[in-house]
């Protein structure tokens, strides 16, 4: 049968109809015979919209589904992890809880029977669509959740069905749904929730009803391409091969440069390390392999600015390029702009020549990251590799709401960009040629022009962040990108700067065709009068320093990492873990049942609120039993030794972190509390005593919490954390280090803070043995900062004197 012969509405007996009920929902899930009877009444609601039902008896009585009953269909849905199997059960129970007080005519109850009718269809195929039936029962499970963004879903779709009775109209007005929000997502219009995708799950199953379209499976194919290898590379000036390098780039869309990522590669094996030299030589071999390795490594490294870095430029020569390369784009002909245009792509975004060439050659709705603005003009767009959030009732919360942002174009290029076009990759490394020769720098290549945006920013603006985020660095090489929030203003302020630095002889040659530049004195007037002037002022001016804002960016006052909250909702957390500790005040009661103590609960509530703040005080894991012992904190010297890392074996391999004047006071203040609570809580609880002693000795994580269940004290973990916080707050454990990391950011200098999250790039650790960067500067950098945090946080301290 043709999709055009389809008919959409199935005529199908009443003993069928239950047969086909049975399928879905089968007699053993939980109240089977309740819930099948439940669909059969739903299904009547709305009679002929995709089922003409005959022999319906007359005398027909549905059983509703009270409370008790969609409690336990939910109960043992859960509990025996058949989510998929018993989908229809688990939906019906959830929906009747939430529209049980509304009457069968209500909107809500007519869009069920409509969407139960479009489950049985795709059953009744007996293909491999079944599975959306399960896809389908989430999103209204999800839509329930009045907290979630998902409800939207939920309401559009009441509206859409309660117009009409005609299915076609529905598949109509919800796919216009889903090309609207899909637009108001990539427009930032929208808050980036990914909406469109599970909307896409709604309309494709009305679209298989409808068009009566066959499964098509998947076939998931490699994407690796035959990799171009350089196989051997050796010196020159020796007559020994010393090193062999393979030279590949893994990712199609990884803005770094090949021998970028050779620095993360692992070395390759120099010399045997099962050879045994013979005692007198090994001193002198091992520091040969030693130099060997040191040479090598370091010969890879492009971070490190040495001089014999033939792959970093002067500033004034990068300037010198631009200029020629923007005089081009201005006077040259057409083929000349394309070039140019090419070679300035790669300068102001970071990308590779070959990749901007690849981009260019695509249509403007393939592009992947030169993109379309609303007003048609052409815009680049930058993503982040980010945590992001899962959790409903957190993203409402959440500080950032996208992982991309995007930058302006200059409008030269905005009119080369207009359409796509190719361009010969050897006509690019003509140009460069040429270049290289008119500016007289011999040693001018691609890796030049794709490494200025990133030498620029990273060594002129001393932001690395904001050029790892701008140039595209995958997280494998900054790690730090995982944990960033950061405000899209400060990223436009610096690549803004950029660009002020890149172009600042853009315009020397025509300034000195217009007016002669004399000191102390006006310039001389020339044939083209004083317009030229202006002229060139305002066309100097109008992009690089007045850079146009985008729309897009407009609701994006912040991008990154998903977890950090809204400074104010952070707030208000601290101030209910502080009124917790508080609450106990007036109500201290010595109970013999320790479980109806309350000097205990108090405690518990103290260590919680401890336990946080050092967690916004020092950015480190919740791992098990942090923050650790008592003598990893150093009060003479202000300094607390951690390692949170499990890959990091043995005692040495850790990191300082610097104690706020705020995590100072806090800790002495929880020091004398538990010296106190100890004096009187192990004299009435002799059985269930806090081990002060060893607390007090380093031998046991000084924060403790009473377990309640087991009857004794035990170290606190983020496992405890879950249960001890209740209806405060829900969410990931490691959500207070993203906080700090947002707080930090722009506000000292990378080296810091990635020295404080021990996301230093490898070989340049601040506590590494060949550093020069003294401790005394690393405390006095972030102490004022961590304590800025705690002020803008509007922290309290909290203190308990149970000798008063």
């Amino acid at each position: 049968m043709n999709n055009s012969e389809y008919s959409v509405v199935e005529t199908i007996s009443a003993h069928d109809l239950k047969a086909l009920i049975k399928r879905v929902v089968p007699d053993d899930s939980p109240l089977s015979d309740s819930v099948q009877s439940f669909v059969f009444k739903l299904v009547l609601l709305s009679p002929c919209y995709l089922f003409d039902i005959d022999n319906i008896e007359s005398n027909y009585e549905a059983t509703v589904l009270n409370q008790d009953e969609c409690n336990e269909i939910i109960a043992q849905v859960k509990s025996a992890h058949q989510t998929d199997t018993w989908a229809i059960s688990y939906m019906l129970a959830e929906f009747s809880n939430q529209y049980r007080e509304k009457s069968y005519s209500d909107k809500s109850w007519g869009f069920l029977s409509k969407y139960l009718q479009l489950m049985l269809r795709i059953a009744m195929r007996q293909d491999k669509h079944y599975k959306k039936i399960n896809k389908l029962g989430v999103r209204i499970r999800m839509g329930l959740n009045k907290s979630a963004f998902q409800e939207d879903i939920l309401e559009t779709l009441y509206d859409i069905h309660s117009l009409s009775h005609n299915v076609n109209s529905h598949f109509k007005a919800i796919r216009e749904y889903e090309e609207n929000k899909r637009y108001e997502e990539q427009a930032g219009k929208a808050k980036t929730t990914h909406l469109t995708a599970k909307i896409a799950q709604i309309r494709l199953a009305y679209e298989v009803v409808i068009s009566n379209k066959s499964f098509i499976e998947k076939n998931y194919k490699s994407n690796k391409k035959s990799e171009k290898i350089r196989d051997d590379q050796t010196l020159n000036y020796i007559d020994e091969i010393t090193r062999k390098i393979r030279f590949k780039v893994e990712h199609k869309n990884n803005n770094v440069v090949a021998s970028e990522n050779l620095a993360d590669d692992d070395p390759v094996a120099l010399l045997d390390n099962n050879f045994t030299p013979h005692k007198k030589t090994a001193k002198s071999s091992q520091l040969q392999q030693f130099q060997v390795k040191t040479n090598y490594l370091h010969s890879k490294r492009n971070r490190f600015l040495f001089a014999s870095n033939t792959r970093l430029l002067k500033v004034a020569n990068y300037q010198r390029l631009f200029a020629r390369l923007w005089v081009l784009i201005r006077q040259g002909d057409f083929s000349e702009r394309r070039l140019s245009t090419v070679l300035l792509l790669s300068m102001l975004t970071g990308r590779q020549i070959s990749t901007i060439i690849e981009e260019i050659s695509n249509s403007n709705s393939q592009r992947q990251f030169l993109v379309k603005e609303d007003n048609g003009d052409t815009s680049i767009k930058n993503s982040i590799n980010v945590t992001l959030n899962r959790r409903g009732k957190i993203k409402r919360h959440k500080k950032s709401y996208s992982n991309n942002f995007r930058l302006p174009i200059p409008p030269p290029l905005q009119a080369v960009l207009r359409f796509n076009f190719v361009v010969d990759k050897g006509a690019v490394e003509s140009l460069l040629k040429t270049l290289k020769d008119d500016l007289s720098l011999h040693s001018l290549s691609s890796q030049h022009i794709e490494s200025a945006l990133a030498f620029i920013i990273t060594h002129q603006a001393r932001q690395p962040l904001h050029a790892d985020i701008m140039t595209g660095v995958e997280v494998e090489h900054s790690s730090a990108l995982y944990y960033t929030s950061i405000k899209t203003a400060s990223l436009i302020n610096t690549y803004q700067a950029a660009m002020i630095l890149l172009s600042a002889q853009c315009f020397e040659s025509l300034k000195d065709i217009y007016f002669h530049k004399v000191q102390n004195v006006q310039p001389i007037s020339h044939p083209l009068g004083p317009k030229s002037l202006r002229f060139w002022q305002a066309h100097r001016y109008s992009f690089f320093v007045h850079m146009p804002s985008l729309l897009s960016n407009s609701k994006k006052k912040y991008i990154g990492s998903e977890m950090s909250l809204k400074d104010d909702k952070c707030s208000k957390f601290f101030k209910l873990l502080t009124n917790n500790v508080h609450s106990y005040d007036h109500s201290l009661i010595r109970d013999l049942k320790i479980n109806n103590d309350t000097f205990i609960k108090q405690f518990n509530a103290y260590s919680l609120w401890l336990w946080h703040i050092v967690q916004i005080q020092t950015g480190i894991r919740p791992v098990n039993d942090a923050p650790g012992l008592l003598n990893q904190f150093s009060f003479s010297h202000n300094l607390y030794w951690v390692s949170d890392k499990s890959i990091r074996p043995g005692e040495d391999h850790g990191r300082l972190i610097p104690i706020s004047d705020f995590l100072k006071t806090a800790l002495k203040n929880y020091i004398i509390y538990i010296q106190q609570f100890a004096s009187v809580h192990n004299l009435i609880y002799t059985e269930y005593a806090l081990p002060i002693k060893k607390i007090m000795q380093s031998e046991v994580p000084f924060l403790q919490v009473f377990n309640f269940k087991s009857q004794e004290f035990k170290p606190i973990m983020p496992s405890r954390i879950k249960g001890m916080l209740g209806n405060f707050l829900y969410h990931q454990d490691n959500w207070l280090r993203h906080q700090l990391r947002s707080m930090l950011t722009d506000r000292l200098d990378e080296v810091y803070i990635c020295a404080l999250f021990g996301h230093e790039h490898a070989d340049q650790e601040i506590f590494h043995p060949m550093s020069s960067l003294p401790i005394s500067q690393y405390k006095a950098q972030l102490s004022p900062q961590l304590d800025h945090v705690a002020e803008k946080l509007g922290l309290i301290q909290v203190e308990v004197d149970l000798h008063d």
